[in-house]
């Protein structure tokens, strides 16, 4: 994460990546002797911090510093006196700042005085972040209509010559339109398919493969934009330079196999041929009602 100035007006960038930045990660203290469980101290932990940001992880840990809790005591039913210490991870540096400025020593939980400080931890190289914390991360700075997708193109690829395989190639567009950005992702997944033989395992496969490859695509296109938030509140939306090597791996492959671009009346249009030229006996014999299901979803929902 970046930070830019200009005058009484800061401003820092947040990529749709795993926030790796001290700034934007914070140490919590000061759970001491308290009678809650690990999962009840992060339902508090997120009701505090989330009121000052997008959180983007919450780690809580008991403390050792009076020795290392007996394994058996794991499994009481009865929840005995324990400290714990956390880790809280905001995307933004702005609203961690802000979180520390207005709790470190000045909140209590359960009468506890909260310690909370930016931690001095390294953090782990940053990671493209998965499909749903992107639209988490969208919504939450460009607002619910803000930003929309849809499929470009989606392809099985059967060039592979493994008969309990299944792989599919998604094209996805991203568009802002408020910034006038717009940008294309593309998606590689695969499964196997645990029995070849059986039809309702190969729609269940064929059906997670194509939700993952658009996963993955709009994954994809979300890497190659930035948010520049300003410390006044506004946000304004970047193209970044570069497109990620995942990219340019899968741009590459769908050109070698002549893919060709179809809009969505185009895509909708070859998922109702296929419905209509399905599988599916007339008698119904093969497929039970679940498996028309799985078949129907399959064949009109990403």
């Amino acid at each position: 994460m970046a930070k830019l100035s200009s005058h009484s007006v800061t401003a820092e960038v947040i990529r749709f990546m795993s926030p790796q930045s001290e700034r934007t990660n914070l140490y919590v203290t000061g759970l001491m002797e308290l009678k809650l469980s690990s999962e009840q101290i992060y339902i508090k932990l997120h009701t505090v911090f989330s009121e000052f940001g997008l959180l983007y992880e919450i780690q809580v840990f008991p403390s050792t510093k009076h020795g290392p809790q007996e394994e058996e005591d794991k499994d009481h039913a009865e929840i005995s006196s324990r400290s714990y210490y956390a880790f809280v991870k905001f995307y933004s540096s702005f609203a961690a700042a802000k979180a520390v400025a207005t709790l470190n020593k000045k909140y209590l939980i359960h009468g506890k005085l909260l310690k909370v400080s930016f931690a001095t931890r390294k953090g782990k190289d940053d990671y493209p972040l998965h499909y749903s914390a992107c639209c988490s991360l969208a919504q939450h700075y460009l607002g619910f209509n803000g930003w929309n997708s849809h499929v470009v193109h989606i392809h099985e690829d059967k060039d592979h010559g493994d008969p309990t395989l299944v792989r599919f190639l998604c094209a996805t567009k991203l568009n802002i339109p408020k910034h006038n950005i717009t940008c294309e992702g593309i998606g590689l997944s695969e499964n196997t398919i645990p029995d070849v033989n059986d039809l309702r395992s190969r729609l269940e496969a064929i059906k997670k493969t194509r939700r993952n490859s658009f996963s993955r695509a709009m994954e994809n296109a979300f890497q190659q934009i930035a948010l520049v938030v300003l410390s006044n509140g506004k946000v304004a939306v970047e193209l970044c330079s570069e497109k990620p090597d995942e990219m340019v791996f899968l741009d590459d492959l769908l050109r070698k196999q002549i893919i060709e671009v179809n809009n969505v009346e185009g895509l909708e249009e070859e998922m109702t041929e296929k419905q209509d030229n399905s599988v599916i006996p007339k008698d119904g014999s093969l497929l039970d009602a679940m498996n028309n299901e799985i078949l129907l979803d399959l064949m009109m929902d990403i």
